[in-house]
């Protein structure tokens, strides 16, 4: 049994929309009492701050929060912040049925499991102004109930995944070519899907078409770290999810991610992490104070 003790937050719905999605903006008077406990949403997310400071942890990595931080989460990631000034901004929470409209929101939906590595950037000036002012467009839009609110909505979306998709290539692709980076995001969204049941880099080699010398030196040159790494990170996170944020003993976390052996996934996680599964919870458990003894 799960026994998941970390709170889950669903989208919530609109009866005056037709869009799966929500815009609110950030109170800077509410977020410094934002309690540093993490929680996880069922759908996409996007946090735009434009001012405040502090920290914000996503899956147990700590990022600096300053004025134009964009922070972009999959489904299912933890996270938290941790406020030492207050924060102002917009965020644009979305589910699946926005990411697949179109072929670039579709490109998108890779894009965030991408990013799911490197989630958090930090525009330059220019950027942030359009950002900034797409956002607040959003927000106009989405609580003004006008006609062609729907329209407006849907193109305000796609041009700012299209900025998004700027942002992401300058500050992490570089000059890498559009087929390396195509390559990249299709295999990254493959592990965010299959991690549990596919830990063999040939297993993603083979659905891409291509050999695994190839995959893990274009996600390398890419990212800077081989596919192979990029799978067992994947796995890792997850394992360190559910031992912080259940009460699945180490065999049953073992099990939901694919090791049939819970003496070598003892030894895996060991040797990414230098500490037993049952060590590692009990220093969770002490920090966030989220499950029972």
């Amino acid at each position: 049994m799960n026994n998941d003790n970390i709170p889950t937050y669903r989208l919530p719905t609109t009866t005056t929309l037709e869009l799966p999605l929500l815009v609110s903006r950030l109170n800077p008077a509410h977020s410094t009492g934002w309690d540093s406990v993490p929680d996880r949403h069922t759908f996409y997310a996007i946090f735009w701050i434009t001012a405040g400071q502090g920290q914000h942890v996503i899956d147990f990595v700590a990022h600096d929060i300053r004025p134009n931080s964009l922070f972009l989460l999959c489904p299912n990631q933890t996270h938290f912040f941790e406020v030492s000034e207050p924060i102002a901004g917009h965020t644009l929470f979305f589910n699946e049925q926005i990411v697949y409209r179109n072929t670039h929101t579709r490109q998108m939906a890779k894009l965030f499991y991408l990013a799911e590595q490197q989630p958090a950037y930090y525009p330059t000036a220019t950027q942030s102004d359009i950002v900034t002012g797409t956002m607040a467009q959003l927000y106009r839009e989405f609580h003004a109930d006008e006609a062609g609110r729907v329209e407006a909505i849907s193109h305000l979306v796609q041009f700012l995944f299209i900025q998004i998709q700027r942002i992401y290539n300058l500050a992490v692709l570089g000059g890498h070519s559009e087929a390396e980076t195509k390559l990249t995001a299709e295999f990254q969204h493959l592990v965010g899907q299959q991690f549990a049941t596919h830990h063999r880099l040939n297993d993603y080699a083979n659905q891409l078409g291509v050999s695994t010398g190839y995959l893990n030196s274009q996600v390398k040159t890419v990212t800077g770290r081989s596919a192979a790494e990029h799978i067992r990170q994947r796995i890792l996170v997850e394992a360190m999810r559910l031992l912080t944020h259940t009460e699945m003993s180490a065999a049953e976390i073992a099990w939901q991610i694919g090791f049939k052996d819970n003496a070598y996934f003892g030894r895996f996680f060991k040797r990414e992490t230098g500490q037993t599964p049952l060590t590692f919870r009990r220093t969770r458990y002490e920090k966030y104070h989220l499950l029972h003894k």
